[in-house]
């Protein structure tokens, strides 16, 4: 069974760690397995690190370049790559690859299936383009959710619930994390002495991220004089603005650290993570944030509560940045608990988010697919 999975990928992001750990551990496995890849001419030009991952990895990467959002020329490359491919199954990842290879894939008649990573659309021509989207997905042979809420949003849609799987990602391993003065120097944030306790945030600094609301509450520590070290890993559109809001903190110093390749190495770096989105589906941070040992303040959105459950993590309502500050103030004065909760949230993750019944779960849905195509376009059926 060929498998061909379709994404229009940033440098680095949850996202393409989820398609990265599919792709390579379904080949690990003995799938057939390759990625179609999106691109625009200026990011085809240059290293990649996803995709440069892929191929490293020796996992096949089949390039559609197109200039800007050309969607003819984009649906002519894809058809292309599908013609000579001959997938059994496509499965997408993301809006631009539900709409184009989806469509492509339906129109030849193989079965789609696609991962819904979570809903980060919020302009109206964005939330448009969601109609159509959502149109496609209720013709997909499979859907996969990957927490409860989105799953029930689908469904809300109009998605067939028969056609419905709720697959929360997984934790992959694989990380060699730096010792703690090790990656707190990768990622300096202080001109003081050492010693201050560290704050991380790490995402795409864009609305859905909830950035904002962890710099307000930054602020609300920063005016009541609680001395902080931050780190903020990522980028995106709000970083300028949100920076400049920084410079006027008097105690709370704030590291803009940009894209960070592997960044998950560095998490150590932190005495606290922090994760204060307005939504999310399963978080690949928290995930990694698990497995580093570090304390966590989340916002109770998405599948968040899914991931650390009621003992793995401090959780606060989204939109609230004093009750942010609050439960950073109270984690860092309670140790003892952050311990508790750093415990809760390791046996968890070991027992919840193993990667072989992730992708048995992934390959029985390929196979049930592939078995109802086959029966329901065969002459006799």
């Amino acid at each position: 069974m060929r498998v061909l999975h379709a994404t229009a990928p940033g440098p680095v992001g949850g996202l393409e760690s989820v398609v990265r750990a599919l792709a390579t551990g379904q080949r690990a496995r003995g799938q057939e397995v390759g990625v179609l890849v999106s691109r625009t001419p200026s990011d085809a030009d240059g290293p990649h690190p996803f995709v440069d991952g892929l191929r490293a990895a020796h996992v096949p990467v089949h390039d559609v370049v197109a200039p800007g959002w050309r969607p003819d020329r984009e649906w002519s490359a894809t058809q292309g790559v599908l013609d000579d491919v001959e997938p059994a199954v496509v499965h997408t990842h993301g809006l631009r690859s539900d709409l184009i290879a989806g469509g492509v894939a339906l129109r030849l008649g193989i079965p789609v299936v696609s991962t819904q990573h979570g809903d980060s659309l919020f302009t109206p021509r964005a939330r448009a383009v969601r109609v159509i989207q959502r149109s496609l997905l209720r013709r997909f042979a499979g859907v996969i959710a990957v927490s409860r809420p989105l799953r029930d949003r689908l469904a809300g849609a109009g998605v067939p619930a028969a056609r419905l799987h709720v697959v929360p990602n997984a934790w992959m391993g694989g990380v060699d994390f730096a010792e703690a003065g090790e990656a707190r120097r990768a990622l300096p944030a202080s001109t003081r002495s050492a010693g201050l306790p560290r704050l991380g945030w790490v995402g795409r600094l864009s609305h859905e991220k909830g950035a904002d609301i962890f710099i307000e509450a930054l602020a609300i520590l920063d005016r009541s004089g609680y001395e902080l070290e931050v780190s903020i890993i990522g980028d995106g559109p709000a970083r300028f603005p949100l920076q400049g809001r920084t410079t006027a903190f008097r105690s709370v110093e704030v590291g803009w650290h940009g894209a960070v390749p592997n960044a998950a190495r560095l998490f150590p770096a932190f005495d606290l993570f922090v994760l204060s989105s307005r939504t999310e589906g399963t978080p690949i941070v928290l995930l990694e944030a698990m497995a580093a040992g570090v304390p966590i303040v989340a916002t109770a959105v998405g599948g968040v509560p899914d991931v650390t459950g009621r003992d793995g993590a401090a959780l606060v309502h989204s939109e609230d940045p004093r009750a942010l500050a609050d439960a950073i103030r109270a984690d860092l004065a309670d140790p003892d608990a952050a311990r508790r909760r750093v415990a809760a949230a390791t046996r968890r993750l070991d027992r919840e988010f193993a990667a072989e019944p992730w992708h048995d779960r992934h390959q029985a849905l390929y196979t049930a697919v592939v078995s109802e195509s086959l029966r329901t376009s065969s002459p006799s059926s």
